[in-house]
């Protein structure tokens, strides 16, 4: 799931979805969260809370807001790797 939307958000079609009221504007931003930390991560040695302490100061949003947003699209990521395990 975290590749098709990472995919319509290429494409432009994420951007249409959330104007045509089909999304929520959240799936955009907690998108965006995830991939700045993930490229924070790889460009960096620090760990994970001091990203996500950036991250809040770099989005103006909580700590628990940051963290929730990677455990949505990260948590989606895995469910979608697990089921394609089952199904193989």
């Amino acid at each position: 799931m975290f590749e098709t939307l990472i995919k319509m958000k290429e494409s432009g079609d994420l951007k249409k979805f959330i104007r045509a009221g089909l999304m929520s504007s959240k799936v955009h931003t907690y998108l965006e969260i995830s991939m700045w930390v993930d490229a924070k991560q790889k460009s960096s040695t620090r760990n994970l809370n001091s990203i996500v302490e950036d991250a809040q100061r770099n989005f103006g949003m909580s700590k628990s807001t940051i963290w929730r947003a990677l455990r949505t699209m990260k948590g989606t990521e895995n469910l979608v790797s697990k089921q394609a395990q089952k199904d193989a």
